[in-house]
């Protein structure tokens, strides 16, 4: 940053980036909805547009960007 000529409380100031994969990271995660998830039988339900499906336990921080924030901690199944 100095060698740009920036200072540490301007870098700060930036807002932050990175679209939806921040926004998702910043969110809390919620609880299925009744058409989603996993019903009685076993069988998983999830929105026909989903990209990405993962299964957590309560708690857990969303999932960010591979390789190193793609599998928090929790994560039973991505």
């Amino acid at each position: 940053m100095e060698r740009r000529g920036t200072t540490e409380e301007e870098a700060k100031a930036v807002p932050p980036f990175g679209g939806p994969i921040y926004a998702n990271n910043k969110a809390k995660p919620t609880r299925c909805t009744a058409e989603q998830g996993i019903d009685p039988d076993g069988v998983v339900h999830f929105p026909d547009d989903a990209r990405y499906v993962y299964m957590m336990e309560a708690g857990t921080k969303n999932p960010g960007v591979p390789p190193n924030l793609d599998l928090p901690e929790g994560t039973l199944w991505p």
